[in-house]
């Protein structure tokens, strides 16, 4: 997914920020499509420099119409003909092929309709992120097509691969950890 408006990184396409020396969306490109047979990225008239990065570099884009993010995802699958995918927000620069893998095994072995990664609320405070609640969704998912209520698996995860990227605040952060690892 890589169609959203970004208002609190000020409008900036926010899948084409730069962390660690490339892309966001090229970091969870490299981390998803290790995992999966085909993929696509979700674009929207709010990203037309990310639909072109997309198209150059030969990736298949699907648009939407920016009904928001709920809408969006369940017009992708329509379009597509997909009764159901794995749906990644381009904005998880440190997600990982392993933790992708993971979490696909342990929702195949929970038998649910759908399944959500989640980390929690104490992990994003050790990486110095507010959080609001307990258990915080971090836009890793398997969606059914045509459904609002799901059957859902919760796989929680506390390690870097969580970091999303909300705020210009979150990416100073990502930034910053990217020069940590390079120091150690």
């Amino acid at each position: 997914m890589a169609g959203g408006k970004a208002r609190r990184m000020g409008g900036l396409e926010k899948a084409l920020l730069k962390v660690c020396e490339k892309s966001m969306l090229e970091r969870v490109v490299h981390a998803v499509s290790a995992c999966v047979q085909e993929f696509y990225v979700v674009v929207t008239a709010n990203t037309p420099h990310t639909s072109e990065f997309c198209k150059k570099r030969g990736w298949s884009v699907v648009q939407t119409s920016a009904k928001g993010f709920v809408e969006d995802v369940q017009e992708a699958l329509e379009k597509l003909g997909f009764e159901c995918a794995l749906v990644v927000c381009s904005d998880l620069p440190f997600l990982s092929s392993p933790t992708v893998n993971e979490f696909l095994r342990a929702w195949e072995e929970s038998k649910k309709r759908s399944a959500a990664l989640y980390t929690t609320r104490e992990y994003l405070e050790t990486l110095g992120v507010k959080a609001r609640t307990p258990l915080v969704a971090v836009g890793v998912n398997v969606i059914p097509r045509g459904s609002r209520a799901f059957d859902e698996h919760r796989h929680i995860v506390q390690k870097l691969d969580v970091l999303n990227v909300n705020t210009k605040k979150e990416l100073e952060l990502a930034r910053l950890l990217c020069q940590t690892k390079k120091n150690e």
